[in-house]
């Protein structure tokens, strides 16, 4: 190799990695090792008299400095470490006459972007690792990332009682997150350690940054005094303004407008947003911005073609969309784009193309979710009607959230007239609250959303009143009014098979066939299923057919199938793969639990549990939860943890209290008896002081109960 070219986002530390390893290698060039500074150039034409003066080759009359160079150069065995060359990109047919005409020559460039010359290597300068803020990691494991390393000695220069302890090692992670593992930036961070401590600093960057727009102005923080640091280096912002001075008008443009994006963009994305007026083509104009390290491919996209941003960079970018001028109009754009997305993807959420569909929305869903805080802000009635409307389905992933988006939606539209708009906005308000156990508001909703179709002449969509439908169904099941619960699945059943949407006829009777095994018909409930599996499978689904192995799972289970369904179950993991449904994987590690335990394999019980009370706890499902809680109350009872068993039994009698649902006699029979054993194993004032513990406990808490005194132990134990 005998042009390596160095790469990278300004301040990644290119330099500093060139001149560590031209150090390294002094003894390798009997010539030596010369340094050329070349940020001072401001011509192509210059930079071989650049090389002349540092190398102090003589220019000979008559001749250019390249003749000088090529003369000088042509038998010395030296290595040229050229520093910060994108500038001068021009005089890339320099350094490869000087190779050619040199053949001892070794040339090292740093750019931040590579000299697209034969026979470059190029090595793209990675950012120092960088803790997850969300991951739950143990002190000495943050204190091995490069970039908490980095802040620590740089943060003990100036301020020698410093360390990385249970106090600072969170705002220490958040900082070095914030600023993407930037080792210029994380230097310049920590040199304010001098005035403030680690979670002052934290507040000062404004951790809670929502990328909508209001950044605060953490880039103007990160500046240095130092006489030995070089002047662009001394200011973040002036390090990222010495890229952006480099590109053209129209390019710039670009570079800005795509700050906007949050979490990263498609080709089609930026296209739709951020071409407007700019005489450009949109995929060559990105991969140049690649190429020199102003923007990334997505790694975490795979199959998908997506481009994200430095925080730092995208700081930069939305500080100058505001001095253009240009940031509300974008932000129109963005909302009109995504929302017009959105309500595209859901006309394919009920067939074969849905997993794919729901993946584009799930990549893009902080860009939604920016864009939703600006069309709040902008109180954007009509546009949040329609964005609440097309994420309906995809509030699975999060009730919490989609609850919160559909109330404020409602509240944007208290005075709006009837429409089908306003009817999906309800039914979201309705099944997001059903989902997260508030069990009469959810009613509440759905009586409301059915009768303002009614006033609007049955406009709304059929499908998603006919989950509505369901849930009032089910509802009724949980009060204990089974003939109620039955007349409305077969409605329902009735108005579907007119229709002839067999999705919603599968939806129908998969929860239908439910009630009806849990109320002893177990040979009607197995019919059910097995129906609703095959429509499921017709249609396509993914989402579908999993909940219908699942369900279909369980009921093999509880009569004694147990081969059936592992064979039904092994199904699920290639459907699941980078699926996004966490609320499925939920349910699927919830049946692999119950197969376990009716085969004896507690350890294997304990784990599949711990996998599926993560999902359900995360996306805020009620029924999963009580689902789980009576799972780690039977894995507790069969491990002999007699007073664990009866806390979660009383937690979870609490809950279903709380939200006026009753359990089915099947389930209360088997409970009871399960309480009984518990019960004969303990005094009765150590059972009666569990059961009271356990019906004090708060949902989370019994979810963290379940855990450290269940899950955790029985799986440690296999």
């Amino acid at each position: 190799v005998r042009l390596l070219t160095l790469t990278g986002p300004g301040g990644v530390g290119k330099t500093s990695l060139a001149i560590a390893a031209a150090t390294a290698l002094l003894d390798d060039f009997a010539d030596g090792v010369f340094f050329v500074s070349l940020a001072p150039v401001r011509d192509a034409g210059q930079v071989a008299e650049t090389i002349t003066r540092t190398l102090d080759v003589r220019e000979m009359q008559q001749h250019s400095a390249l003749d000088a160079l090529r003369h000088a150069l042509r038998e010395r065995r030296l290595l040229l470490l050229l520093d910060n060359f994108e500038h001068v990109i021009a005089a890339a047919s320099l350094v490869a006459d000087l190779l050619s005409a040199c053949p001892h020559l070794n040339i090292l460039v740093t750019s931040r972007g590579p000299l697209r010359l034969y026979g470059e290597h190029a090595f793209a300068v990675p950012l120092l690792a960088t803790p997850d803020p969300a991951a739950k990691l143990s002190l000495d494991a943050i204190a091995a990332h490069s970039a908490v390393q980095l802040f620590g000695r740089r943060a003990q220069a100036v301020r020698q009682d410093f360390v990385l302890d249970q106090r600072t090692a969170a705002p220490v992670v958040q900082i070095c997150y914030r600023l993407d593992g930037l080792p210029l930036a994380i230097e310049l961070a920590a040199a304010r350690m001098r005035h403030f401590t680690a979670p002052e600093l934290l507040q000062r960057f404004g951790a809670a940054y929502a990328g909508n727009g209001e950044a605060p102005s953490t880039l103007h923080m990160l500046t240095a005094r130092f006489p030995n640091v070089p002047g662009r280096h001394r200011r973040l912002w002036d390090t990222i303004a010495w890229s952006y001075d480099l590109l053209a008008p129209d390019e710039q443009a670009l570079f800005r407008r795509l700050a906007l994006f949050v979490g990263g963009w498609t080709v089609e994305a930026a296209q739709a947003v951020c071409m407007e007026g700019l005489a450009l083509e949109c995929e060559p104009s990105l991969w140049m911005m690649v190429d020199q390290h102003l923007i990334q491919r997505s790694v975490a996209a795979e199959d998908a073609l997506r481009f994200t941003m430095l925080e730092t960079l995208r700081e930069f970018g939305l500080e100058e969309l505001r001095r253009t001028g240009e940031l509300a109009p974008l932000q129109r754009r963005m909302a009109d784009y995504y929302t017009g997305l959105a309500e595209h993807a859901i006309l394919f959420l009920q067939g074969a193309e849905s997993t794919a569909y729901h993946r584009l929305i799930l990549a893009d869903y902080a860009n939604i979710r920016a864009v939703w805080t600006w069309v709040q802000a902008q109180r954007e009635v009509a546009l949040a009607l329609r964005l609440c409307s097309a994420l309906f389905v995809f509030t699975n992933n999060n009730a919490r959230e989609g609850e919160q988006l559909a109330l404020a939606t409602l509240d944007l539209a208290a005075h709006e007239p009837p429409s089908p708009l306003l009817v999906n906005a309800t039914m979201t308000a309705g099944y997001c609250s059903w989902l997260l156990g508030k069990l009469d508001v959810a009613e509440a909703y759905m009586q409301r959303a059915l009768a303002l179709d009614e006033v609007i002449g049955h406009r709304a969509d059929s499908a998603f009143l006919g989950v509505m439908r369901g849930m009032l169904a089910v509802r009724a099941f949980d009060r204990g009014d089974y003939a109620a619960a039955r007349e409305l699945f077969a409605r329902e059943d009735e108005i579907m098979r007119e229709i002839g949407d067999e999705w919603q006829i599968a939806m129908n009777i998969v929860n239908w066939g439910i009630i009806e095994w849990r109320l002893g018909e177990f040979e009607r409930g197995r019919s059910m299923l097995d129906e609703s599996l095959r429509l499921h499978r017709r249609v396509g689904q993914a989402w579908g057919i999993l909940k219908a192995l699942t369900d279909r799972a369980d009921l093999h289970i509880v009569c004694g199938e147990l081969d059936a369904a592992a064979s039904l179950l092994v199904e699920c993991p290639p459907l699941l793969h980078n699926s996004d449904m966490p609320d499925r994987e939920a349910s699927y590690h919830l049946s692999c639990t119950r197969l376990a335990l009716a085969r004896g394999e507690l350890g294997e019980a304990a784990d599949h549990l711990a996998k599926s009370f993560e999902g359900h706890h995360a996306t805020g499902y009620f029924y999963g939860l009580e689902e789980n809680y009576l799972c780690a109350a039977e894995l507790a009872l069969r491990c002999g943890r007699y007073e664990q068993a009866i806390c979660l039994l009383a937690g979870n009698a609490a809950q279903i209290r709380s939200v006026g649902k009753i359990n089915d006699p099947l389930r209360r029979q088997k409970l009871d008896a399960q309480l009984a054993e518990a019960r004969s194993r303990l005094d009765p004032a150590v059972a009666d002081a569990a059961w009271a513990q356990g019906e004090a406990m708060t949902a989370d808490e019994l979810v963290d109960f379940a855990r450290r005194e269940v899950l955790e132990p029985i799986g440690a134990d296999g």
